[in-house]
């Protein structure tokens, strides 16, 4: 049996934006696990500790929104999740999902786009 993130291993790639210029610099990575319906993410700055996972919650105003939450530990096991942020995708995003990660000098992106790279310096 093939597991989902080994058969999608390159994931998908995920962006800090600056809001203002629009550049991009590289920030992880994104997996999807078919059986959650949500990706896992793996944030260049947050330590191994910390689980992120984005999931899809519903469509208003032809946007998707979605949930960001993190999974807290107690005593080095899963305790429960944490909502941490919020994120969209619509056509204005070019189907990208734009992520509040907290900070409003950044917006965490997550990128379906195979030529991402091109624009990562842009």
């Amino acid at each position: 049996m093939e597991n989902t993130e080994q058969r999608n291993d390159r994931g998908h790639d995920l962006f800090w934006m600056n809001p203002v210029t629009g550049k991009r610099l590289s920030a992880g990575k994104a997996f999807y696990d078919e059986r959650f319906c949500e990706y896992r993410l793996k944030i260049d700055e947050a330590s191994e500790e910390k689980q992120y996972y984005l999931k899809p919650i519903g469509l208003i105003n032809d946007e998707l929104r979605y949930r960001l939450e993190q999974v807290i530990k107690k005593n080095g096991k899963f305790h429960h999740r944490e909502e941490k942020g919020d994120g969209y995708s619509s056509d204005a995003t070019g189907g990208e999902v734009y992520i509040d990660f907290g900070s409003s000098m950044k917006v965490l992106v997550l990128n379906f786009n195979p030529q991402s790279k091109k624009k990562e310096a842009a």
